[in-house]
């Protein structure tokens, strides 16, 4: 019921164009985003002091898998 009063809404606004959306919009536009994009990169950086999990000889005993499932550990 929801959706469709929304749909009911945004095709009304498209077709005829009225005065209050187009004036709401000029207005909230500057100050409400419709979208944003960010480009993010991963930094190159290495950590010192924090050993590596292949060169950690006592790693914890933890089950892999999920039970009952195939390839699950016993």
């Amino acid at each position: 019921m929801a959706v469709a009063a929304y749909h009911k809404v945004l095709v009304w606004d498209i077709v005829s164009g009225p005065f209050v959306t187009r004036a709401a919009d000029r207005v909230l536009s500057p100050l409400i985003g419709k979208s944003l994009v960010l480009y993010l990169t991963k930094p190159d950086v290495v950590v010192t002091g924090v050993p590596d999990e292949a060169t950690t000889a006592t790693a914890p005993e933890v089950p892999r898998g999920v039970p009952g499932r195939k390839g699950a550990a016993a």
